[in-house]
């Protein structure tokens, strides 16, 4: 499980805090808003790079495990962060209620801001996160501070997402030094699928968008050539064949 059940059982679960967490786009999944799949069946079978243990201040005070997730969407392997720290998954078990939504910065009440620092610690930090069990719980709080405050000043001490000023660990240490740095990197081409459900928690996964290289205008010549050169010779040899009958 990404939360244990007495963060579940906890009165930091309440309305008031539900009500400023979670997004208010994911009641209206399904009705054509954000271009809403059908339902999909979704399972998790574990931390694909190891986890370790998040104190946090806000939205609830407590402990949960950071890392990405493995999971799989109607049988094909995926990788997987938590958006969604109000709800729970557990892993072994299949859930049919989950949608996937394609983001574009103005839906989902996720910003293009928002959408273009997920893209930019992606292309810079994905590859330290599949590192160690430290980094990829590191990216996931990344993640959280994003979702949460990233329409803002990203700050692990404030704001609606924050880790507890007691937790000072290699983790926090290494989201703090991404996070500070974050919008002067360079954002690749990256694009992203919200997994949603009303029940349990949202994934955020991210596909590396490969681009249209143009073949440059010098091999499109030799190939002009290439071809010229094809057909002159059937030609002669057409001409040679009628010349000997």
């Amino acid at each position: 499980m990404s939360l244990t059940k007495s963060f579940l059982s906890s009165k930091h679960f309440a309305a008031k805090h539900l009500a400023a967490w979670v997004s208010p786009a994911i009641l209206v999944l399904g009705l054509g808003f954000g271009q809403a799949s059908q339902a999909t069946t979704v399972s998790f079978t574990g931390f694909s790079h190891g986890s370790e243990a998040v104190q946090l201040a806000s939205p609830f005070q407590g402990t949960v495990s950071a890392g990405e997730f493995s999971m799989s969407v109607d049988g094909m392997p995926l990788t997987s962060f938590c958006i969604d720290l109000m709800q729970s998954i557990r892993f072994g078990q299949s859930y049919s209620n989950f949608s996937k939504v394609s983001l574009t910065g103005h839906n989902e009440n996720i910003s293009a801001l928002q959408l273009g620092r997920f893209s930019k610690l992606y292309e810079n930090y994905l590859p330290t996160a599949h590192t160690s069990s430290t980094a990829s719980a590191a990216f996931q709080t990344a993640i959280w501070e994003i979702m949460s405050d990233g329409k803002g000043n990203l700050n692990l001490s404030t704001g609606m997402f924050s880790l507890a000023s007691a937790f000072c660990t290699t983790s926090r240490s290494m989201a703090e030094e991404w996070l500070a740095t974050l919008d002067s990197k360079t954002a690749g081409n990256w694009s992203f699928d919200k997994f949603g459900s009303a029940s349990h928690q949202d994934q955020l996964v991210g596909k590396k968008v490969d681009s249209q290289v143009p073949v440059p205008a010098t091999f499109a010549l030799i190939a002009a050539g290439f071809m010229g050169i094809g057909a002159s010779r059937k030609i002669r040899a057409k001409k040679e064949a009628l010349a000997s009958a």
